[in-house]
């Protein structure tokens, strides 16, 4: 009986991307594999190692790596917002005197839009996290959604290049009579 053996494991949640690599690798080629496969600020990826935060790691050490995905939290300015229109403008509303109610006013209205134009210009971070025999180790961090994603494509060739039989291979066909 033939025994399969499926060597690349892809597990993917919400805001996660898990890849695993076998542990057997096949002898470095001369030549290409000291020229960059990718260079970013803080992070130098090439076909034999991952340079990032001052630390290098062999890739064939790297068993895996996964994505993570972190939104900044947005309750702390939109509950501000909420609260200045909530509670200061009833307030300064009853006070007496036109001048200090349009200054309250302004003041609140600078607020809320603040807290809004925050919730609209902050962006999401994005973490590398390293599956090593070590164990899991977050290596690079950024904010730039295009240069992480060209990273997790080029981590995932350079993975496979260094493990072709990761390849799923196409089942043989065979004529019959």
């Amino acid at each position: 009986m033939m025994k399969e053996e499926r060597s690349v494991l892809v597990t993917q949640q919400p805001h996660a991307f898990l890849r695993l690599v076998p542990r057997s690798r096949p002898g470095p080629l001369a030549g290409a594999e000291v020229s960059p496969v990718l260079e970013l600020p803080g992070l130098r990826l090439t076909r034999l190692a991952l340079e990032a935060g001052g630390q290098a790691h062999a890739m064939k050490d790297i068993r895996g790596f996964r994505t993570r995905r972190q939104a900044p939290p947005l309750c702390v300015p939109l509950l501000l917002a909420s609260i200045c229109v909530a509670l200061v403008v009833p307030v300064m509303l009853s006070a007496p005197g036109v001048v200090p109610v349009y200054a309250a006013l302004l003041l609140v209205a600078g607020m809320v839009a603040g807290a809004l134009l925050y919730t609209v210009t902050v962006r999401d971070t994005y973490g590398l996290i390293l599956r090593t025999a070590q164990g899991d180790q977050e290596v690079f961090r950024s904010r730039d959604a295009e240069a992480f994603t060209r990273l997790v494509e080029a981590l995932d060739r350079t993975l496979v290049w260094c493990a072709p039989e990761a390849l799923p291979q196409p089942p043989a066909r065979t004529l019959s009579r």
